[in-house]
């Protein structure tokens, strides 16, 4: 009688402890990564960020979004993501979360992620019809990429020298985003500021398209 009595008792006392825990409120954050211009879910993007925990950083959040652009993550009490990106080739990347979100309630956000395509080209042709070696400060520049802090390859966010020797000529292609105004600055003396450069050009570049920019020395 005696040991059920005390059996009783523990059973009794874990019931009140567990009664009295309350259940760790978990946020859930979805992300729905789309393509901007044809608003298609954009499968195999990868979504990172810094895992934070009461206040320290712990470890790196990756995550790949499905067949229907999707991913997700669920955050303890004290966790938080910092620097959250999404990145896919071919793509301007998003960073930080993104302006489209819907709050669901206190624990639940859906975001959507817009990403631009890089579908528009841009070929520099430079040709050197002097004698001696020379060279050329090109930078260029869209809309699109003034908009995001990410220096992606293939651009040429700042003066960049290219050496063109003697009576030859060579090129350099880019890619951007199309229906976009694009930008090219150049001058064969280093420039820090576009328009301290000697030549300044604007054009549009087409969905599709590669245009073709020509420098002549």
């Amino acid at each position: 009688m005696k040991y059920y009595l005390v059996l009783l008792l523990i059973l009794s006392t874990s019931f009140i402890v567990n009664c009295g825990k309350e259940k760790e409120k978990i946020t859930v954050i979805r992300g729905t990564v789309l393509d901007e211009k044809s608003m298609a879910p954009i499968s195999g993007a990868g979504a990172s960020a810094v895992l934070y925990s009461k206040g320290i950083p712990t470890e790196l959040f990756y995550q790949m979004t499905d067949n229907q652009g999707q991913f997700n993550a669920e955050l303890g009490e004290d966790e938080f993501l910092s620097g959250l990106e999404v990145r896919k080739e071919g793509y301007l990347p998003a960073l930080g979360f993104s302006t489209i979100q819907t709050k669901i309630n206190d624990y639940e956000y859906d975001y959507k992620y817009l990403l631009t395509p890089l579908d528009g080209a841009l070929r520099i042709v430079y040709s050197n019809n002097q004698l001696d070696e020379k060279s050329i400060y090109l930078q260029t520049q869209t809309q699109s990429l003034l908009n995001t802090y990410s220096i992606l390859p293939f651009t040429i966010p700042k003066p960049y020298p290219f050496l063109i020797g003697p009576m030859s000529t060579d090129s350099v292609q880019v890619t951007y985003p199309s229906n976009e105004m694009v930008y090219v600055y150049w001058d064969i003396l280093p420039f820090s500021k576009v328009m301290e450069a000697a030549h300044r050009d604007s054009f549009f570049l087409a969905q599709g398209d590669t245009a073709v920019y020509r420098v002549m020395l």
